[in-house]
């Protein structure tokens, strides 16, 4: 790939590419269509985020995105300074801290 819009030909030419989504891209050259994917995606973010705030800190829920790629979610806290680690958990855990 050279630059953020173009993509190196076998014989030299630049080609310009459309970009479909961060990791999708295609080519129309002629009559000949060549669509190019990126190997390595990051996973889809968990979606559906809820936080109940409660006497002994905050409930956490969320609904994995992964489709089964991802065994565990290490969750963090800041109260001031650094994050900690409040524990990993599974999909679809409450967890409290």
């Amino acid at each position: 790939m050279t630059g953020a819009g173009g993509c190196a030909g076998g014989n030299g030419q630049t080609l310009q590419l459309i970009k479909n989504s961060p990791y999708e891209f295609h080519i129309v050259s002629g009559q000949t269509f060549i669509s190019c994917v990126a190997v390595n995606q990051p996973l889809n973010i968990p979606t559906g985020l809820t936080a109940i705030a409660g006497s002994g800190g905050v409930a956490l829920s969320w609904t994995d995105a992964s489709n089964g790629s991802v065994t565990g979610f290490t969750v963090l806290k800041k109260v001031s300074g650094a994050y900690t680690s409040i524990g990993t958990v599974g999909s679809g855990t409450h967890i409290r801290g």
